[in-house]
């Protein structure tokens, strides 16, 4: 009469952890696949949350200095403006140099215009 066993022996367990037999590759490939979403909620209605999505983007427009440069960038400030953009820092500055014998003076001035705590979106 032959013995029959319950369970898996010593070498049936150590067989399937450390060879690498193809029922062994087998398993693995099904455990990576046994969780799978079923989709619950029909294609035709909507989800039940909402999304709100924030995104910033930031443009640095730079003039070559000529001439025109300050009048170029005034005609851009007042286009950016009509369409709603708003200001929230202004840098402005000026350079007064002199110049007289023996003696050469420069001034710069830099005044920075801007709201306090920030401009808040709605």
């Amino acid at each position: 009469m032959e013995k029959k066993s319950l369970g898996r022996g010593l070498d049936d367990i150590s067989d399937i952890s450390l060879s690498p037999r193809k029922d062994k590759k087998i398993l693995q490939g099904n455990a990576d696949h046994g969780f799978v979403m079923n989709r619950t909620i029909p294609d035709n209605t909507e989800p039940p949350y909402e999304i709100e999505e924030n995104v910033i983007v930031r443009r640095n427009i730079a003039y070559p200095n000529t001439s025109n440069s300050q009048q170029d960038m005034f005609k851009s400030f007042s286009k950016h403006l009509e369409e709603n953009y708003s200001i929230k820092r202004m840098e402005l500055r000026k350079t007064d140099r002199m110049s007289r014998p023996g003696m050469k003076k420069c001034i710069e001035e830099k005044i920075t215009i801007f709201i306090h705590g920030g401009v808040k979106c709605p």
